[in-house]
């Protein structure tokens, strides 16, 4: 039997970053606009604000690979689940 082709590690590693990148922008700027951490140059999250973000990136990553089959950066850099 035929061993499954591996992904090249860049891939992976490129993906991640799209991923943490993509969504620290995406979802750092959507919770400083509605709890108040939007400034003139983007937004700016301390304290609670910036725990709910690394709690809302997990939750993004493991949620897409779990229920929807990979991650927005998976599916651009073509990564096997």
């Amino acid at each position: 039997m035929a061993e499954p082709t591996r992904t090249a590690t860049w891939r992976v590693v490129v993906a991640y970053l799209i991923d943490i990148f993509g969504g620290f922008l995406v979802f750092g700027y959507v919770i400083g606009l509605i709890f108040g951490g939007a400034t003139d140059k983007g937004f700016s999250l301390q304290g609670w604000r910036a725990i709910l973000l690394f709690v809302v990136l997990a939750a993004y990553v493991i949620g897409a690979n779990r229920y929807i089959g990979g991650t927005i950066g998976k599916r651009i850099m073509r990564v096997s689940p």
